[in-house]
């Protein structure tokens, strides 16, 4: 079968030249600019419905929990998507995001990078999803070759300073988050195990004040293995004496996952960093430090066997005198 001659006359390429410079003037960005914009168009005159970014995210999360994606999974894309619907950018629709606007965006936002990438990996499964749907919802999706020049970090956790966790004890205290919060620093138990989507919330049945110990059942447990915790500090008993409820009653009842959203939101915060699972990482860190016992450690986070991982990771990122004076923050008034 002949090829067909593809090679452009002067008039085609005088057009091309032109529409190249009108795209470019309009910010509109592409590893083949006059593909993507005449597939944009087509999509158009094809009736490809404009739906806007809230919508596409509503369907979208829908569509994650009808294909049973991983709890943690589905959370990820929720509090990632949200944040980046922001300032009013949900009422938008997708065609009309460009790969620029988009990568200044992910530039701008704070954070290491790997939670800039987490935002990308975010947005592209959302853009991804949407061309694939049946008509599709958008046309054109600005992630496609955007990739972000930012320095390699060294790997290292991220904690708070023992000012800054007083801070959030302070700040969540009169809040919905201040026993999800106590019990996230001070006996390091996961967002996922306290309240969640599709799981069980953690209840005030499950701590025990005379014995001190807090059981955290298969059902809401990341590894699906029960566990109790035992040995907690006592300034972590202080605090959840505050929030006290009945046994049947959840001890946090909004999802913990936006605790970091609640207190970054505070004007006493300026503007602090908020690294990943910081709580969890404060508590370990601290802890090892103040009681020098990695097996003890490692029982109360559930990694049974595992303490050599605690000892790489967690291991001389403090002081002794800053983990004594993490386990003394305390609620006014508390002995």
């Amino acid at each position: 079968m002949a090829r067909k001659n593809f090679n452009l006359d002067a008039a085609m390429r005088a057009d091309a030249r032109e529409a190249l410079s009108i795209l470019s003037d309009a910010g509109f960005e592409a590893d083949a600019p006059l593909t993507a914009a005449a597939r944009l168009a087509v999509g158009k005159a094809a009736g490809v419905e404009r739906t806007s970014l809230e919508a596409a995210v509503g369907l979208f999360l829908k569509d994650c929990l009808r294909r049973k994606l991983r709890a943690r999974t589905v959370d990820f894309y929720e509090s990632k998507l949200t944040l980046f619907m922001g300032d009013s950018k949900g009422e938008r629709a997708l065609d009309d995001f460009t790969r620029p606007e988009l990568r200044a965006w992910l530039l701008a936002e704070p954070g290491a990078r790997s939670t800039v990438e987490g935002y990308l990996r975010a947005i592209r499964a959302l853009f991804r999803w949407a061309r694939r749907q049946e008509p599709p919802l958008c046309v054109s999706d600005p992630t496609e070759g955007l990739s972000l020049e930012m320095a390699i970090e060294e790997h290292q956790v991220g904690i708070l300073p023992v000012e800054s966790a007083a801070l959030v004890m302070e700040l969540t205290r009169d809040s919905s988050y201040g026993a999800a919060a106590a019990l996230m620093l001070f006996a390091g138990v996961r967002p996922s195990e306290i309240n969640s989507r599709e799981k069980p919330a953690l209840l005030w049945g499950a701590i025990d004040f005379k014995a001190r110990t807090v059981r955290i059942d298969a059902a809401i447990a990341k590894t699906r293995r029960a566990r109790v915790l035992e040995g907690l500090p006592a300034n972590l008993w202080a605090w959840l004496r505050l929030y006290r409820g009945k046994a049947e009653e959840p001890v946090c009842r909004v999802q913990t996952r936006f605790l970091s959203r609640f207190v970054c939101s505070r004007k006493e915060w300026a503007g602090e960093a908020w690294p990943q699972d910081v709580c969890r990482h404060s508590f370990a860190t601290y802890h090892i430090s103040r009681f020098g016992s990695l097996d003890k450690t490692s029982l109360i986070m559930g990694h049974e066997g595992k303490p050599r991982l605690l000892h790489q990771k967690y291991r001389g990122l403090c002081s002794l005198g800053d983990a004594r004076r993490f386990f003394e923050i305390m609620p006014d008034g508390a002995a």
